[in-house]
């Protein structure tokens, strides 16, 4: 079996298991995921933070999202790049932020006021993953950053 084929069948079986959390389970990893991150150093310290909002099963970082715009720290949400197939920007979001579906449906901000800024220039970027490896590299949906 493929090396890529192996990574595709590992993807499907870990989006099913997240996808099967109770929504119990789900607000409880929440929970956890802004009390570990809040927690850190190198988190108090960011002031720019890329995050997301959740798709597929992903944990919900909307109490980290409370957590940032409380703190006085921007929060900034992805979008795929106008004109470079699969590169993300990310925009400034916040509570009035207006939204668009992306082509996967997924929320987009739409880019208003200040300029987009590249993964680069951000404090901290925050992904979600689907699983990672021994080594913790990531395994995402399969596009590229």
């Amino acid at each position: 079996m493929s090396t890529a084929i192996k990574k595709q069948t590992l993807r499907q079986q870990m989006r099913s298991a997240r996808r099967a959390l109770s929504p119990h389970q789900q607000r409880q990893n929440a929970r956890l995921l802004c009390r570990t991150v809040t927690s850190q150093l190198w988190f108090q310290q960011a002031k720019s933070i890329a995050l997301y909002l959740p798709n597929d099963g992903e944990i919900d970082p909307s109490l980290l999202i409370q957590y940032c715009w409380a703190s006085g720290k921007k929060v900034y949400l992805p979008k795929l790049h106008p004109t470079a197939k699969h590169r993300l920007i990310f925009v400034a979001y916040t509570a009035k932020s207006k939204m668009r579906l992306n082509c996967y449906r997924i929320p987009e901000p739409v880019i208003q006021g200040l300029k987009p800024r590249p993964a680069w220039a951000l404090s901290l970027v925050m992904f979600p993953l689907v699983a990672f490896d021994q080594n913790g590299g990531r395994l995402g949906m399969g596009g590229l950053l």
